[in-house]
């Protein structure tokens, strides 16, 4: 049984006569300490919710998105990041490119919640991530923001493109600690300051964050290339491409979420056979 808390339950009564049965499955969730590590017991949950309150086929279809949803926003309230990342990519976005509106809705409004996420704790303790972890972490993030921006509507797009600038200034700023933590360390050890800032640049080439207008230029030769598609699929690559290839698909995603959202992207438009396909 349901309960808002594990002192107080909910009667049947109180489910059947509540105006959102699904709903419930939230306060549920913040009551019970990792319990969105179980997102198929709640998806079993949420459909019983709505079919023994008479839901229609369209709540049906709405339901395992948005306990999707819940379960993401769950783990990034419990400092859970990776989990809610998880559930975003593997999860909610299938849905999301089969065309599922409801899937649509709860993909970029839980992917912007996602990819602006600070963890309370890091920030509280002074224990803020550095180096090769923090800047994967900021990607995944970038990635996130883009998938929010491919399927937000117009009126958000601002606001997530806020949070992409955001995340392009902490990717640049933390490069410059890590250099100027690198160079300080050359110096004290004695070792050659150019030979090691040669290294770093070699070691760090393709990881600094594409700006918009760096994405917005590309956008012609993405979408021509047919990278970027209906369900963003890409060509298999090599091991050393993965990382540029999934850089071009981020690229291509945030190309379109500016075209559809603002009608232009510096004047590079996506060719009429990929905008029907």
């Amino acid at each position: 049984m349901l309960s808002s808390n594990r002192a107080t339950p909910l009667l049947p009564v109180q489910i059947r006569i509540h105006p959102d049965p699904l709903s419930l499955l939230s306060r549920l969730l913040s009551s019970n300490p990792r319990s969105y590590q179980h997102p198929d017991v709640l998806l079993q949950i949420g459909s019983d919710l709505v079919h023994g309150t008479g839901g229609s086929e369209a709540d049906t279809a709405a339901a395992e998105p948005r306990v999707l949803g819940m379960c993401a926003e769950a783990a990034l309230d419990e400092d859970d990041f990776e989990s809610a990342y998880a559930y975003i990519t593997s999860r909610l976005l299938p849905s999301a490119t089969s065309r599922n509106e409801a899937a649509r809705s709860t993909l970029w409004r839980t992917a912007l919640l996602a990819g602006r996420f600070q963890s309370p704790y890091a920030i509280l303790s002074g224990t803020l991530p550095r180096g090769p972890a923090a800047l994967a972490s900021l990607e995944k993030k970038r990635e996130l923001l883009a998938w929010a921006l491919a399927y937000c509507p117009a009126e958000a797009v601002g606001d997530v493109l806020g949070s992409w600038r955001r995340n392009e200034a902490d990717a640049e700023m933390l490069m410059e600690a890590e250099e100027l933590a690198e160079e300080e360390h050359a110096r004290s050890s004695g070792g050659g300051v150019a030979q090691r800032r040669m290294s770093m640049s070699v070691a760090r080439d393709g990881e600094s964050p594409q700006s918009l207008f760096e994405v917005a230029k590309g956008a012609a030769r993405v979408f021509s290339s047919g990278v970027v598609g209906a369900g963003i699929v890409a060509p298999p690559a090599k091991e050393g491409q993965e990382r540029e290839r999934k850089r071009d698909v981020v690229s291509g995603m945030v190309t379109r979420g500016l075209v559809g959202g603002l009608g232009w992207v510096l004047g590079a438009q996506p060719s009429v056979e990929v905008q029907q396909r």
